[in-house]
């Protein structure tokens, strides 16, 4: 029996032969990817695997200062490059408190439909019959994705634009990515039962505490000083007592709490709100 080398071997059969292994490096690849997704830091353009324990609520901040909440059980691929940042929701759900990047849009990708953010604080849950997205503070904009999209981010183009939601609102979609209902006064607690009740912190910063506080309000706290927000604090918190968070605040040297009708701010007290103070 004769043999041919691989310069002799039919066109035909020399790309099939490569495609086999081609196919299997990739599945590998993708195997040792998820095996190592707690260790692994994302790259420009490479997606990072995310995931959580059966009992845990993970905590991720991303490159781009994305602080992410992975429900129990779930699974969160990551990709930045230079143009945008993706991230795609593989099974179970999360609560995103978006970074800010003007340069690079973000976008969710939950099951059949695609979540443009506007500056948001969010929750995000796939479901047996499609996916479930509660807007706690900001907005997101939903979009269909069309079957044969690919990975274009002209969704005026490939999709169809299925809701716009402010805070306290909630959507649910059908598997196919189409809207079923639009919920305008959530239940935001309901929503949000599955984040931990309490907030414990040892030495973090204030800007960092204010982040997870603002996971449970669709009033956002924050922090406008950069000193104040550099401050490093340790305590224990229920989430959902932000007012008992704001006292302690307002007990540190020169912060001043300034409650608005859409956020609460805290800067720095001027020599006038300070002299009321002492009186």
């Amino acid at each position: 029996m004769t043999t041919q080398s691989a310069a002799t071997l039919p066109t035909t059969l020399l790309r099939h032969r490569l495609h086999g292994w081609v196919v299997q490096a990739i599945a590998t690849l993708i195997v040792l990817t998820v095996g190592a997704a707690a260790a692994m830091t994302p790259r420009p353009g490479t997606w990072t695997m995310y995931a959580s324990g059966p009992t845990e609520v993970r905590r991720v901040t991303l490159p781009d200062s994305t602080l992410v909440q992975l429900d129990r059980d779930s699974v969160l691929a990551v990709r930045f490059d230079a143009q945008q940042r993706t991230l795609g929701m593989l099974r179970g759900g999360a609560l995103f408190d978006i970074g800010h990047d003007a340069t690079r849009p973000l976008h969710v990708q939950l099951g059949a439909n695609v979540l443009e953010d506007i500056g948001t604080v969010f929750d995000a849950h796939q479901s047996a019959d499609g996916g479930n997205v509660t807007v706690v503070s900001g907005r997101v904009k939903i979009w269909q994705r069309e079957q044969d999209a690919g990975t274009s981010a002209n969704f005026a183009a490939d999709g169809q634009l299925i809701a716009d939601l402010g805070a306290g609102q909630q959507a649910s979609m059908h598997r196919d990515g189409s809207l079923d209902l639009i919920d305008h006064h959530a239940d935001l607690g309901l929503s949000t039962a599955w984040l931990p009740t309490d907030i414990h912190f040892e030495r973090c910063t204030v800007a960092d505490v204010a982040r997870r506080f603002n996971a449970y309000s669709t009033q956002p706290l924050r922090i406008e000083d950069a000193s104040i927000a550099a401050m490093r604090i340790s305590g224990h918190f229920h989430a959902r007592d932000t007012e008992a968070f704001l006292t302690y605040l307002g007990t540190l040297p020169d912060v001043h709490v300034v409650r608005g009708s859409d956020d609460i701010r805290v800067t720095r007290a001027t020599r006038s709100v300070r002299s009321r103070a002492l009186r």
